[in-house]
């Protein structure tokens, strides 16, 4: 049995690999957070500041941390490496489309969350609290559970689908071309 514990603090494969890449470019963590901000800018992400970034990457290399999905990608297209998000996508299947929506355009889910709020707040709709709507998102983005109707409509809306059949779920779409509609 692994203890936990005792990996804290210890480097990891990635926190190595992450290293190996920052000096073989000659890049101090100082630089290597102003390069991560030059590509998170032509991505329209904005980071966080500077002493808190050069924490974030001094965590991931002393493996106490792992990058997020989103950091993952920054460091990905700064070493022309394949990006997490392409690996990930192609291992969604077709219940997982509002996940590979979400994805596709490096959202996460507070941001879609406040999409919808902002979608919903333009008609006068006042969304449940954030924990509430944040554990139905899950639910939704895993393909375990569907959007009502309602929440179909507002997630057509923020992914910008011009119809409302591209934000049917394939399963739905799949049975409603079995029985000819």
């Amino acid at each position: 049995m692994v203890d936990h514990l005792t990996l804290a603090g210890t480097e990891t494969p990635h926190g190595r690999r992450l290293k190996a890449l920052r000096f073989a470019r000659g890049l101090s963590v100082r630089r290597l957070s102003r390069e991560m901000r030059r590509v998170a800018a032509d991505q329209r992400v904005t980071l966080p500041g500077d002493d808190s970034l050069r924490r974030m990457i001094l965590a991931w290399e002393g493996g106490q941390r792992m990058p997020s999905l989103l950091y993952a990608d920054l460091l990905c297209r700064l070493f022309d490496l394949t990006s997490p998000v392409e690996e990930i996508l192609s291992t969604l299947d077709d219940r997982q489309w509002l996940r590979r929506e979400r994805i596709q355009r490096r959202w996460t889910v507070p941001q879609v969350i406040s999409r919808m709020r902002r979608v919903c707040a333009e008609a006068g709709v006042i969304l449940p609290d954030n924990s509430s709507l944040t554990r139905s998102f899950a639910a939704w983005q895993t393909g375990t559970r569907n959007p009502s109707p309602f929440y179909a409509e507002v997630l057509r809306r923020v992914f910008g689908h011009p119809r409302p059949e591209d934000c049917i779920y394939p399963t739905d779409l799949r049975l409603l071309r079995e029985v000819g509609l």
